[in-house]
């Protein structure tokens, strides 16, 4: 039998490289497809997100050093935390600067089924190739002392550090700079209380002369009296100083105006000894340790019960 020939058309490829050809085609348009997909899909992601965020708070910079620039950072903060105690919607961006790396979150405040969230979404491409939108889901603003904690999972923790200028100093606890403080109360239940023989314990009356504010400052905080405007302060650096109001250095220059919380617990309930940073970390309680009305209140180390003051909003 004679051999029999075929011929093709088409430049005389046969059906099977034609076949090759337009999967080799179709493979490199794949790739091109995913290669503008990963550089356009995610910018037109973040600006899906930009359009769709409810009101800024604005940015806080936090360094690898341990300090959080003290100008704009806690107006900003506090903004964030009174929105996620209201369920406010709003958004922070939190930059943490490393000494290699920087990290990013733009945390949200969003109601979802009735409750609140706080949440951080953002494009993702992990694990898979094309873009999608992943999330980072928080709950509360708790204060530690140093901070406000958001927990994000089981390993997302993200703090967020009340603003300190400078690691010279130690962190100190301070009072939850998002509430203010009201009545400060000390351990035999008199109020700390603005008299006119000075400051002094007192019956609890809810009155203006027995509220008081805690005010951030570099190196702890002030304690604040809102009837008179004037800060707490030993007289001196001595065991024994009168503690008495002074007007308030908000710079944080005068140490006798700092204050710093030391939790103590007795029969299960904590309070607070309130030490004073510029008078070697001595603590204030009422004359004798005593709970008569119109004690005057004196430094002293540890020593009784009535060391312990109950801020309400700490």
């Amino acid at each position: 039998m004679a051999p029999m020939y075929y011929s093709y058309r088409g430049g005389g490829r046969s059906p099977h490289d034609r076949r090759r050809r337009w999967l080799v085609w179709l493979v490199l348009a794949g790739m091109l497809a995913v290669v503008v997909g990963n550089i356009y899909v995610p910018t037109a992601m973040e600006r899906y997100l930009e359009a769709s965020l409810p009101p800024s708070c604005g940015e806080v910079d936090f360094s690898g050093d341990g300090t959080v620039g003290p100008a704009a950072n806690a107006d900003v903060e506090l903004c964030f935390v009174h929105a996620v105690r209201t369920c406010t919607p709003r958004t922070l961006s939190y930059v943490y600067q490393g000494l290699d790396t920087t990290e990013g979150f733009r945390f949200q405040v969003e109601r979802s089924s009735g409750a609140c969230r706080v949440v951080d979404r953002y494009p993702s491409r992990e694990y898979v190739v094309v873009p999608y939108f992943a999330e980072l889901d928080c709950t509360g603003a708790p204060w530690d002392g140093r901070g406000w904690v958001l927990n994000c999972g089981p390993h997302a923790d993200v703090q967020l550090w009340w603003p300190r200028s400078s690691t010279l100093r130690p962190v100190r606890l301070i009072p939850d700079p998002a509430n203010d403080v009201d009545d400060i109360v000390n351990f035999n239940t008199k109020c700390l209380s603005q008299e006119d023989v000075g400051t002094v314990i007192d019956v609890c009356d809810g009155t203006q002369r027995q509220d008081w504010k805690a005010v951030n400052a570099p190196g702890g905080f002030l304690i604040r009296n809102d009837l008179t405007g004037d800060c707490l302060s030993p007289t001196n650096k001595s065991d024994g100083a009168q503690v008495i109001q002074q007007k308030c250095d908000f710079s944080g220059g005068t140490l006798l105006q700092l204050w710093t919380l030391w939790p103590v617990t007795s029969n299960g309930i904590t309070f607070d000894e309130l030490a004073n940073e510029g008078d070697d970390l001595f603590v204030m309680h009422p004359s004798g340790c005593g709970a008569a009305n119109d004690l005057a209140i004196f430094m002293h180390p540890s020593q009784c019960t009535a060391d312990g003051w109950q801020l309400p909003s700490s």
